[in-house]
């Protein structure tokens, strides 16, 4: 950045100053309550995140096409202990933004097949963020859409349930439903970000307050697109998909 740039989250603020031709200084402030490990504060900005990234700060994807000794970053979707196994045999020094509320999913995840129960993962089969809750139970959980996944899937005795975090109440309440009369022994484990559900209801409700409702956002952003499906779900008479290049052609009424 050329200035000083300033990010706003609940309790927190992030400010990126430039300090040199190939440098920037990140200072988060942030209330007492809630972490204290800076990358974890840091993986609570995920635009400033996004914003490092494109500033030079490599992402770790594939750690084997980093060079030995470099400096990579983990997106707030999270990854899989593979990844962390391979950087480590590279050397490479990992800056782990992973967003908290994702890693809490790795652990509970990886501990109810350690408890002996079939893991289902609700969420987007070809998500990072779901793929990398999987890699924590040793590829042993399976990820599912909705109800529709189920047909032919052989159930076990004891099930569990967590939750990609920017999936909806109503997404979880809809396979805990059809999981009931299926199972013996069903555990649900509530992982949808507090953020993202709050987001979603604040949507709905302006929703009903107005004639035309505009979600500003990536379209393949989880936070964006898990807005639109709320929006789709409750309203999918009233909305129209615009693409961001056709908005200024659009005709609103």
């Amino acid at each position: 950045p050329t200035r000083v740039e300033v990010y706003w989250q609940a309790g927190r603020e992030a400010y990126l100053t430039p300090c040199g031709p190939d440098q920037v200084g990140v200072a988060i402030l942030w209330e007492r309550r809630g972490p204290t490990d800076y990358e974890a504060l840091l993986a609570g900005f995920p635009q400033v995140v996004e914003r490092l990234g494109a500033q030079g700060l490599v992402v770790c994807e594939q750690p084997e096409t980093l060079a030995p000794g470099s400096v990579a970053m983990i997106r707030a979707h999270g990854a899989g202990p593979q990844m962390y196994d391979l950087a480590r045999e590279r050397g490479i020094t990992l800056l782990d933004a992973t967003c908290p509320f994702v890693a809490r999913v790795h652990e509970k995840a990886a501990q109810y097949v350690r408890d002996g129960y079939q893991v289902l993962v609700l969420g987007d089969p070809n998500h990072p963020e779901a793929q990398g809750i999987v890699a924590h139970t040793g590829d042993q959980a399976r990820i599912v859409q909705s109800p529709d996944d189920l047909a032919g899937l052989r159930l076990q005795r004891q099930v569990a349930v967590v939750c990609q975090t920017t999936q909806t109440l109503e997404s979880l309440q809809r396979l805990v439903e059809a999981l009931l009369p299926r199972v013996q022994e069903l555990v649900v484990a509530n992982t949808i970000c507090d953020a993202t559900a709050r987001r979603q209801e604040a949507s709905l409700a302006l929703a009903r307050q107005v004639d035309l409702m505009i979600v500003i956002g990536d379209g393949h952003h989880d936070g964006a697109g898990g807005t639109s499906d709320t929006l789709y779900a409750d309203w999918s008479d009233a909305v129209t998909s615009i693409a961001w290049d056709n908005l200024a052609n659009a005709t609103v009424q």
